[in-house]
């Protein structure tokens, strides 16, 4: 296997996934900060609303205007401060989806280097192989051990092993 493939994946797939989580803290921050003030904008809001309503049933109080200005001042802030908080809490969360995406790269690039790596030791191994059992077939014929009739060996392929390599020879164009 090619290790120093691997682990060049793998040290990529660490530095991606602590970079990924750096920036969970700063996207979480910023989606809390702009929930708290939204929050804080709705109870003004309600407030308002309940005002208007006590009214509507003929329930006034002297401060009542005075109130429903502040609130609607502090409404107007706050839409200013959720604008702001708004953009800081998508900018964050681009981030971090742009850091969870490098994460998927760099998993996809070493699984592939350990496929690869994996196929090439199968390949080696079957090459081995194919050496081993040419050179191990031509013992036995030059030994012309247990031979059943003339030029007829003793051992012959498997029918499995026969079918496979003959399929093989047909899909590589050899056949």
């Amino acid at each position: 296997m090619d290790n120093a493939e691997i682990r060049q994946a793998g040290l990529e797939l660490l530095c991606a996934e602590d970079a990924a989580a750096a920036l969970e803290v700063p996207a979480k921050g910023a989606s809390d900060q702009l929930a708290v003030l939204v929050e804080r904008r709705d109870s003004l809001a309600q407030r308002r609303a309940d005002i208007g309503r006590r009214r509507m049933v003929g329930e006034e109080h002297p401060d009542d205007l005075a109130t429903v200005a502040l609130i609607a001042l502090d409404i107007e802030g706050l839409d200013s401060l959720i604008a702001e908080a708004r953009t800081t809490a998508s900018s964050a969360q681009a981030k971090l989806e742009a850091g969870n995406a490098a994460v998927r790269v760099a998993r996809t690039k070493l699984q592939s280097a350990q496929h690869k790596a994996r196929v090439d030791a199968l390949v080696r191994h079957a090459n081995e192989l194919d050496g081993l059992l040419v050179a191990t077939i031509g013992e036995i014929d030059a030994l012309g051990v247990g031979r059943r009739a003339p030029h007829r060996p003793i051992w012959g392929a498997s029918k499995e092993l026969r079918t496979l390599v003959n399929e093989l020879a047909i899909r590589r164009g050899d056949a």
